[in-house]
Formats: structure tokens, C-alpha cells, sequence
């Protein structure tokens, strides 16, 4: 399962990829406690989580907290560090999307997703319910 930050990863996704697109979590921002909770309890069923988000002092505190919270979630082209320069989920598009991809990865034989259905998901706080639109 690969989390994002921002919504535009989720709508590229969706737009370039549809129905080959591996599972996709947008957080839209920083994660709200019942998101946390969703991530938390797919990885105590065996779900590794890929996160990243923007390369930007926000974006490094959104991941080192979900890191935090989920420690055994993984760095997806992604290193916590100080950014020297922000850099910003879209310019990494094309290789986010190459990730994501899972008709270009059959071809190799990488990453079995175990059972999960290909899913998008974005998931967005309003007056502190989630709603969730699913994009199969």
C-alpha cells in the first residue's frame, strides 16, 4: 500500500493509470488520527506501507510522524532529512506513477500486492468525518 501527501499523486494516478494503479492512500496534508488508525490496523494484518510526501519541512514531519506511528513503514523514494531545497511530490510525478503502476511491474515480476484489491483512496477531514471515495 503506497501513501502520498498530496492529492495530485492520487489524481494522476488515477487519471494515468485506473484500474493498474497499485493500492494508493492520499492523506491530503497531515494524517488525521482515524487515517493513522486505518494505516496502523492494515499493517497489523500485513500490509506494508510506502510513504512519502512533499520534500519540504511539513512534508518531513508528516512522514517522520507517520514513521512514528507505524515503524515499520517504509521510505518510498523518500529520505528524513533537512531539505536544502523543498521539492514537491509533482516533480516526481512520472517516477511516482512508474511506482504505482503495476502493468509495467507484472512485466517484471515485482511486488506482489498479497490479496489486497487495487484501490485508490483519498481520504479528506470535513467536520471530522472521513470520507472516503473509492476509485476501483
Amino acid at each position: 500500500m503506497y501513501v502520498c501527501e498530496n492529492p495530485s499523486v492520487l489524481i494522476a494516478a488515477a487519471d494515468v493509470i485506473g484500474e493498474s494503479s497499485r493500492p494508493l492512500v492520499c492523506t491530503n496534508g497531515r494524517p488525521s488520527v482515524p487515517t493513522l488508525r486505518m494505516l496502523a490496523q492494515l499493517t497489523a494484518g500485513g500490509t506494508t506501507l510506502h510513504v512519502r510526501a512533499d520534500d519540504d519541512v511539513s512534508g518531513q514531519e508528516i512522514v517522520a510522524g507517520l514513521r512514528a506511528s507505524i515503524p515499520n513503514a517504509r521510505l518510498w523514494r523518500y529520505t528524513l532529512r533537512p531539505p536544502d531545497t523543498p521539492r514537491y511530490e509533482e516533480q516526481d510525478l512520472d517516477m511516482l506513477l512508474h511506482d504505482l503502476d503495476r502493468s509495467w511491474a507484472s512485466q517484471r515480476g515485482d511486488l506482489k500486492e498479497g490479496g489486497i484489491n487495487p484501490v485508490l483512496i483519498d481520504i479528506q477531514l470535513s467536520r471530522q468525518q472521513i470520507l472516503l471515495s473509492w476509485r476501483i
